[in-house]
């Protein structure tokens, strides 16, 4: 979601707009930065320019309306430490990498369903064949 509200902040769009002039911070330059020193510098600009009130909504046009309390309960000293951890671990992947493993590993037909749905309608797997089709989508 950061990266989405980002880019459409660039583009003069979207709620982080808003939220990135209350920060201080641009778009633009948010842009040159790898991801984890791009939530440094939010949390930061959150923590010194927003109201301790208001630090979830802010966070919510940056970062989704889930991500944006959790963002806001984690400070940008813990993000370091978590980007120090990944590299000492070796188990670092970027931003591309990443984007791939979601898309791997999105739910899709499972052989296991097609088979829960014909067995919950009666129907063996030589069953009509329209019928036994229509089961496997």
């Amino acid at each position: 979601m950061m990266t989405k509200s980002l880019s459409q902040a660039a583009q003069g769009t979207g709620p982080a707009v808003k939220a990135l002039d209350a920060l201080n911070l641009s778009a633009a330059d948010l842009a040159k930065l790898p991801i984890d020193e791009k939530m440094a510098a939010i949390q930061d600009a959150i923590a010194r320019f927003i109201p301790t009130a208001q630090q979830a909504a802010v966070a919510s046009q940056i970062f989704g309306s889930r991500a944006g309390l959790i963002f806001t309960r984690i400070d940008s000293a813990t993000l370091r430490q978590a980007t120090q951890d990944v590299a000492d671990f070796g188990v670092a992947v970027t931003e591309s990498d990443a984007a791939q493993i979601h898309r791997s590993h999105r739910p899709g037909p499972h052989p296991d369903h097609r088979r829960g749905l014909q067995q919950a309608m009666g129907i063996s797997p030589q069953g009509h064949p329209r019928v036994v089709e229509q089961c496997t989508l």
